[in-house]
Formats: C-alpha cells, sequence, structure tokens
C-alpha cells in the first residue's frame, strides 16, 4: 500500500519510499496513532530504510490537536448553555397580579417577550396618532382577552424583564468562564444550569 511521505514525515499506516523523493519503501508503522504516525520519519542509511520518531514533532502537534478541540468544545457547551436558558424559560412561568388584581401564571420566553414588546409599542402609536386600538394579551394555557390596558402591558413587560435579566447575566457569566477555560478538565466542570437541573453538556 503506498502512503505519501509529506515534509519528511510518513503521513499513514504505511509509508513507500523508494524510486522518489516522496516515497519510500518500509514495514508496516509501530503504531496506530494517526498523531504519532505523522512524526515518523523514514531515513535512508547503509542498512536501508529506518523510521525515526520525532518526540518534539509529537508534543508540538498533541498541543496543538488539544487547542483545536478545547477550541471547538468551548463553541458547543457556550451553545448548549444557550439552549439551557431557552429550556428554562419555556418551563419556567411569571406569577402576577398585573391584570385585574387576579394572580395568574406568564410565559417568559423570548418569542413571548418580543409579541410583548411588539404590543406595546402598537398601543403606544394609536394612543400618538389617536387610532382607536384594543391591546389583548393572555395569561398562561388561556386564551387572549381584549381587555388589557397599556399600562398593564408595560407592568408586564417590567415584571418579566425583572425575572429574566438575572437569567441572562446567569449565562453571560457561565460564558465568560468557558472562554477563559484552560483545560477540557475545567471546560467539564463548568456548570451551564439553570434553576438548579443539572445538565452540564460535558464533552470528553
Amino acid at each position: 500500500m503506498k502512503v505519501e511521505v509529506k515534509n519528511g514525515y510518513c503521513t499513514g499506516n504505511y509509508a513507500v519510499i523508494g524510486g522518489g523523493i516522496d516515497w519510500i519503501e518500509v514495514e508496516e508503522l509501530p503504531t496506530d496513532d494517526t498523531l504519532k504516525i505523522r512524526c515518523y520519519k523514514p531515513l535512508k542509511n547503509d542498512d536501508g530504510i529506518t523510521l525515526e520518531f520525532d518526540e518534539e514533532k509529537y508534543n508540538t502537534l498533541l498541543k496543538e490537536q488539544q487547542t483545536e478541540k478545547l477550541a471547538v468544545l468551548k463553541l458547543q457547551k457556550i451553545e448548549k448553555s444557550k439552549q439551557n436558558l431557552q429550556e428554562y424559560l419555556e418551563k419556567t412561568k411569571l406569577v402576577s397580579s398585573v391584570h385585574g388584581g387576579i394572580e395568574k401564571n406568564y410565559s417568559i420566553t423570548s418569542e413571548k417577550q418580543q409579541y410583548l414588546a411588539s404590543m406595546i409599542l402598537t398601543s403606544q402609536m394609536s394612543l400618538a396618532s389617536g387610532v382607536k386600538y384594543q391591546p389583548s394579551w393572555n395569561a398562561s394555557g388561556e386564551e387572549c382577552t381584549y381587555d388589557w390596558t397599556l399600562e398593564e402591558l408595560t407592568q408586564l413587560a417590567f415584571e418579566i424583564e425583572a425575572m429574566v435579566r438575572p437569567l441572562i447575566s446567569q449565562q453571560q457569566t457561565m460564558e465568560v468562564a468557558i472562554n477563559n477555560a484552560i483545560t477540557i478538565d475545567e471546560l467539564n466542570a463548568i456548570d451551564i444550569t439553570f434553576g438548579g437541573e443539572k445538565n452540564n453538556g460535558e464533552f470528553l
């Protein structure tokens, strides 16, 4: 089996030398470690072809490999922390009596926050332009009712923001810690859970 020798080092389970400057013929390389294979260099001498292992090159390649792997795992864990936050927001409700003094549960998902902001903006625009507009909203699991006031919607937005902002800050703190991790073990030790639910998203 013919495998090239690039930059003086082997590139596969078999290296071939014998007829050109970029190939030799030798026995099977003494390792099944792909990284180590790249650190064997074939040498011609009076006895034929011998393989010499370059320890310094191996350590350099190993460090580069670990650095690249850590960078990928950091990105994956950051995305997992964002996913965990969104999942937590989906199942966590705000308890508020903002509407009519009746205590009910309200969704705090990103989608609901955006829709609420849009509803408030539309209500403000209609008020400023003198166009009649009746805003609506709904408690979690209930239908929308058209008896909401702009003041109630605004107060609900404030309450949701007060509940969500610390969670966003918590995710940002996680992200900083992830980016500052030096080793995979240190990365795995970073907790990216919300509300005490263990879901670290460890990567080996």
